[in-house]
């Protein structure tokens, strides 16, 4: 008769490889103060996106769609370091964007702590830092060769996904 039977165990195969990473991030040769108007940007939006602590769209670019994590996967989340390719200005000119590399401390609902890493696209308006963009599964393009904040010509959308 016709039955499933397994053939053998699965080969093995070479995971992927590791990449080298300054101790500010990859490639990222600045570290954001927590304080900073940047760095607090993201931490309040990340907040909202997987704690469910305030509102994504309050942190986001005019036309920009990023969905929580619903329900929300933790219950805090605390800083640990943001980096960025090169230093931001006090008062961002309109249409700047910066890349940051954001590494925070996400506790679990039963209290374990979990460390994830968001690359974050922020654009200035009105003197202000808004997310453009947010990434959990590799850094920008070209963040490796540092670039230079550049005007950005018009807003990205992205679905909300899973850490």
């Amino acid at each position: 008769k016709d039955t499933l039977a397994a053939v053998g165990l699965p080969a093995p195969k070479a995971g992927p490889g590791v990449a080298t990473a300054t101790s500010t991030g990859v490639g990222f040769s600045n570290q954001l103060s927590q304080d900073s108007p940047a760095a607090q940007t993201i931490q309040l939006m990340l907040a909202a996106y997987l704690t469910g602590q305030g509102s994504v769209d309050s942190y986001l670019t005019p036309g920009v769609s990023i969905a929580p994590v619903t329900p929300a996967a933790f219950a805090g989340l605390t800083p640990v370091t943001f980096s960025s390719p090169t230093a931001p200005d006090k008062v961002p000119a309109d249409g700047t964007v910066m890349p940051v590399q954001a590494t925070v401390a996400l506790k679990t609902a039963d209290g374990q702590l979990v460390t994830a890493t968001y690359f974050v696209h922020l654009t200035a308006r009105a003197g202000r830092w808004e997310v453009t963009d947010l990434e959990v599964s590799a850094p920008p393009a070209g963040a490796s060769q540092s670039p230079k904040p550049t005007p950005h010509p018009s807003p990205t959308t992205t679905e909300g996904a899973t850490p």
